[in-house]
């Protein structure tokens, strides 16, 4: 019972260590593995991390700390144990401090004679270092005439060689061996030199007080370096011109700044692809803002800050100079004078010192690969061509002066074609309201959210409008390719004379019923990839059947990712037909009943659907309208259509 209870309140304790195959070990009791480490750590003078540990005896908590059992380890250090002495150099020089690793250095001794007395300090060797002597101190203590000294004391000391000052007599004053000090102030009073001089046989040496007292003298009050004075006092630092104090030089304020938020200089910066391609048309030199972006924020300027002669004498500083912060066309000042705010979108500009957001982009020629593709948060004006390969992105309208090629144009507003489009069955042109152009010709694509308005003619081209399609000017046609339009297209000439087929829609949304178009043809091919999976999930599954349920690894993966990929596309054929009935009601929910006028001749293969009902033109119709009427399309004499004077200002 006893033994209990000494197992209960006594701490664990280390029990024996030694050295086996150059690698240190201990053996520790500890209520834990973490506190037995960390003691083995303490006693092997190596990290945590450099030990490895194995469990002699478990250990166990008992119950209600009755019963309780240490853990007892064998530790050993994966590492040689290292001097503490190293370590703490080590530290030093991961720090960053320049140390020099003693190897075996001498013990030393310093006699100093103070106001308060005669002072001898002896310092221990390090390695095989010799020691001092007895002798060594009471020579030195003949040669500077310093007699009556106890022996025994001076032996005591050179013993114990602590390293801390022993007094070991009085001092007896002799001004004539004393040390000296001369004390130099620069012309300009801002650093003050101190030169000690050492002192002869007895005389005692100029102490930290003496010097303090004389720069009292001297009316030095400023920047005196305390530390310093002390350091040559302590060790000796005789004829040397030390600086012992230090004036503070004035600091002028820093000149206000303007920090630009944008590229104030537009150098060109070609880029390469991982395959070492250059692409030129990629030059960025367009910088878009938006509404409410900082374009510039002012760094105010600095106050000065005084100097300090080492009299205490101030020397004035200079404050920085502001500068003003003046805003540009479309550009505000912050409520507290200190940033630029764009007002609108656009491209910023900086110009005679004003920074500016225009709303209009210039292309003063073509976009080709001097301009690079034009992305602008406003409107882009293109004096030239838009050249094959490149693309223009606008905020705003697309105003191209010239033709577009093989091209690319986007804009939220209006995009106008002044020279027409030759598109060369790649070409896109989307707008968020009206394209009007002079021709279209093997667009790929021309969308508009409203109106596509085109002067001479339209062909083989696909183009969607939410509204109408006009063509309708001197040479008008609308041939080949496929229109459609939300509510109506009226054309001078559709078809031609050799039967050119051409699709006209009118009556529903055109981006409805695309992707009407397209979700039935995505349901066409995934029914006919699932009946493919059935036929082959059942061929597997029968020679599953036929080899006893068993299939080889590599056919049991591929079954297993056919039934999934056919679970899949099961989900989302039923999407799919969901979406499919969604904008078929869409599109016989709207209004718009649509109508094909045509003001000279439509010819035979041109097919004709409004809404939901479709007519082959099989014979030359002139000066007429096609009109949904209760399900087929009717024939009525031609409307006019009506084209307000400014979209015809914009292109005729």
């Amino acid at each position: 019972m006893n033994r209990l209870k000494e197992l209960l309140l006594d701490e664990p304790e280390e029990i024996e260590s030694s050295e086996s195959e150059n690698l240190d070990y201990i053996e520790v009791l500890s209520y834990s593995i973490e506190e037995g480490l960390e003691n083995a750590s303490k006693k092997l003078k190596v990290g945590i991390a450099d030990l490895e540990y194995e469990i002699l005896e478990r250990g166990s908590p008992g119950f209600l700390g009755i019963g309780r059992k240490p853990y007892r380890l064998l530790v050993r250090a994966t590492t040689p144990k290292v001097p503490t002495e190293i370590l703490e150099l080590t530290k030093k020089v991961s720090k960053g401090v320049e140390v020099t690793i003693p190897q075996d250095v001498d013990g030393t001794f310093k006699i100093r004679v103070t106001k308060r007395g005669i002072f001898l300090i002896v310092t221990k060797p390090k390695g095989k270092g010799r020691k001092v002597s007895v002798q060594e101190v009471l020579n030195a203590l003949y040669d500077k005439q310093i007699v009556n000294i106890d022996q025994n004391l001076i032996q005591s000391i050179v013993e114990k060689a602590s390293g801390e000052p022993v007094k070991i007599g009085e001092w007896a004053p002799n001004p004539e061996y004393d040390g000296k000090m001369n004390i130099e102030i620069s012309n300009d009073e801002m650093k003050v030199f101190l030169t000690l001089i050492p002192p002869r046989r007895n005389g005692r040496i100029v102490e930290f007080d003496d010097i303090m007292a004389e720069l009292q003298k001297r009316n030095v009050v400023f920047g005196i370096k305390e530390d310093v004075i002390k350091d040559a006092v302590e060790n000796d630092k005789f004829n040397q011109a030390i600086v012992i104090a230090e004036g503070r030089p004035p600091q002028n304020g820093e000149d206000a700044k303007i920090d630009y938020k944008f590229r104030i200089e537009k150098d060109i910066k070609l880029t390469e692809d991982e395959k070492g391609r250059v692409d030129f048309r990629e030059l960025d030199l367009i910088e878009n803002v938006v509404i409410g972006q900082v374009l510039a924020v002012k760094i105010p300027a600095t106050k000065g800050v005084p100097g300090m002669t080492v009299f205490g004498k101030e020397l004035p500083a200079k404050d920085g100079k502001d500068i003003p912060l003046i805003p540009g066309k479309n550009v505000k000042l912050s409520e507290d004078g200190m940033q630029l705010i764009a007002e609108i979108n656009g491209q910023v500009v900086y110009a005679k010192d004003r920074v500016n957001v225009e709303p209009v982009y210039e292309v003063k020629g073509d976009v080709s690969v001097e301009t690079g593709n034009i992305v602008f948060l406003g409107t882009v004006i293109v004096r030239g061509n838009v050249e094959d390969g490149f693309s223009v992105k606008a905020a705003g309208n697309i105003d191209v002066r010239g033709s577009v090629g093989k091209a690319t144009l986007e804009a939220e507003g209006d995009i106008i074609i002044k020279q027409g489009l030759l598109g060369k069955d790649e070409a896109e042109v989307r707008a968020g309201n009206d394209v009007i152009a002079k021709f279209l010709e093997r667009a790929k694509l021309v969308e508009a959210g409203r109106d596509v308005i085109v002067a001479e003619g339209i062909m083989h081209s696909y183009v969607d409008a939410g509204k109408r399609v006009i063509c309708n000017g001197k040479r008008a046609i609308i041939v080949g390719g496929r229109v459609r339009a939300g509510e109506e297209v009226n054309a001078k000439t559709i078809g031609s004379p050799s039967f050119t087929e051409t699709i006209i829609e009118t009556g529903m949304d055109p981006k409805s019923r695309q992707q009407l178009i397209d979700l039935q043809e995505e349901l066409r091919v995934s029914k006919e990839k699932v009946r493919e999976l059935s036929m082959n999930i059942n061929t597997l599954q029968n020679q599953k059947r036929a080899a006893g349920g068993k299939l080889s690894p590599e056919k049991e993966e591929l079954l297993l990712n056919m039934l999934q990929e056919k679970e899949s596309l099961t989900i989302r054929i039923t999407e799919v037909e969901e979406q499919i009935n969604e904008i078929k009601n869409y599109l016989a929910s709207l209004e718009s009943k649509g109508k094909v006028a045509v003001q000279n001749v439509i010819y035979p293969k041109v097919k004709i659907t409004i809404k939901d009902a479709t007519l082959e033109v099989r014979d030359e119709f002139k000066y007429v309208t096609f009109y949904y009427e209760a399900g087929n399309i009717g024939v009525h004499p031609y409307e006019e259509a009506k084209v307000d004077k400014e979209k015809k200002g914009k292109l005729f």
